[in-house]
């Protein structure tokens, strides 16, 4: 069984002074199929994997020539994404996946459940979050 394991990143908080963050180390095929690593929060509330626009740059694609829809986040706000198929690595596991680009550039990072969990079993431990290959 392979395992992929992160260590929780001590970030600050407003509540609560530290928190520890389901970080993931991610990495983006490019446009010259180079890897480009990020650092989504693994969010199992997220419905889809998601990114600020600017990064369609980098991997080549054209923002609006994805497939329009909306999300809607916890504030309850609309925002406009655009999804594109991309394909990413976690660990040595290469994937083809559904990602959400957004029109705006102040959002997170989110490794979200669509196409992820297929590939995985995620288990979120006290110290770190594993992902697990299926």
């Amino acid at each position: 069984m392979r395992r992929y394991c992160f260590p929780y990143k001590k970030e600050l908080s407003r509540m609560f002074g530290e928190a520890d963050r389901p970080v993931v180390d991610v990495y983006l095929n490019t446009k010259s199929g180079d890897w480009f690593q990020v650092s989504p929060y693994a969010d199992s509330g997220s419905d889809i994997t998601l990114f600020p626009g600017s990064v369609c740059e980098i991997l080549g694609l054209n923002l609006d020539e994805g497939d329009e829809s909306t999300i809607t986040g916890i504030s309850g706000e609309e925002i406009k994404i655009f999804i594109h198929n991309i394909k990413i690595k976690i660990g040595e596991e290469e994937m083809d996946i559904r990602a959400g680009f957004c029109v705006r550039e102040d959002i997170p990072y989110l490794l979200g459940r669509t196409d992820i969990l297929s590939h995985f079993d995620i288990c979120f431990e006290s110290d770190k979050i594993c992902f697990i290959v299926k």
